[in-house]
């Protein structure tokens, strides 16, 4: 069993994480992992958010890019 927020591995007699708080239930098994490993949505979701910061830092650095070569 692991934490759905911080993937720290938890004892079935505790019912809060210890590392951050988060409370589950040994016998509900939405409320825990079954693996260490984040599921597809949150890395998806990681992804896109990384893509699109990185899509508008770039966009940040072109534009003062140019305004910089115009003599302006």
């Amino acid at each position: 069993m692991y934490c759905r927020k911080c993937y720290t591995k938890l004892a079935p007699d505790f019912t809060i994480c210890p590392r951050c708080g988060l409370v589950f239930d040994a016998d509900n098994p939405v409320t825990y992992l079954a693996r260490p490993f984040p599921d597809k949505w949150r890395i998806a979701k990681y992804v896109f958010i990384t893509s699109i910061i990185s899509i508008v830092a770039a966009f940040v650095v072109s534009t003062f890019q140019m305004a910089a070569a115009s003599g302006h």
